[in-house]
């Protein structure tokens, strides 16, 4: 620096990158597409909280209630196995049908699915049909969560609209983990805290469905007819 000259300080711009970004997070939040980012992010968040409740909690709560540890492992393993047929099967559906009405119903019967795993620890088999169907509604919902979000969004803010959906799901995951310290500490029975845990998933499978607008499901019926006259 030299002395007595005086010091020039150059702005810098933000990168097109940057621009875009903020430019798609902006139009995410707009009069256009706010609702269905809230709902989005909604059901992502409560779809986590599930997954990540019944993954963590469900050895120490199936051990608690008398359970073998083996038979609580075997049964957290199977919520996972579950998982992944589940996201492929429902994928299918929902390409076969030209409808996403199939995520819907997946959400109402993991919340059937999950009520159930607190009142089958009587029963080896109903435990472990509980545990696997839950495991194939709830994070078949979620796998296929994202994909219905780059089916509603523009081509223009869907990585954008996908991310924020994305992130709101991860704390969905620190929530759910923090409410079963909540239910343990609670001292509520091995089926109360399983019922609690999926009411949620009622809330996220009605938060989908208001996501459909009419356009929609104009275009699915179309489709669908144009597939059935192949």
């Amino acid at each position: 620096m030299i002395p007595g000259k005086p010091i020039h300080y150059t702005a810098l711009a933000p990168s097109p990158s940057e621009s875009a970004a903020g430019s798609s997070l902006r139009e995410l939040l707009s009069r256009d597409y706010a609702r269905l980012t809230i709902l989005l992010s909604f059901a992502s968040f409560i779809t986590q909280l599930i997954i990540v409740y019944v993954i963590t909690w469900m050895p120490t709560l199936l051990t608690s209630a008398g359970l073998p540890l083996g038979r609580a492992i075997l049964a957290s393993a199977t919520f996972s196995l579950g998982g992944i047929i589940g996201s492929l099967l429902l994928a299918r559906l929902i390409d076969r049908q030209n409808s996403y009405r199939a995520l819907i119903a997946a959400y109402l019967a993991s919340a059937l699915a999950v009520g159930a795993i607190g009142f089958s620890t009587f029963n080896p088999g109903f435990l472990i049909a509980a545990v696997g169907l839950a495991g194939v509604t709830i994070v078949g919902a979620q796998v296929n969560l994202s994909a219905y979000a780059t089916a509603v969004y523009p081509t223009g803010i869907r990585s954008t609209g996908i991310g924020w959906v994305v992130d709101i799901g991860r704390l969905g995951a620190i929530a759910g983990a923090l409410l079963g310290t909540a239910l343990v500490a609670a001292g509520l029975e091995l089926q109360a805290q399983y019922l609690i845990a999926a009411i949620p998933a009622l809330f996220a499978g009605l938060a989908v469905a208001l996501t459909r607008t009419p356009q929609q499901v104009q275009a699915e019926i179309t489709a669908r007819a144009a597939h059935g006259a192949r």
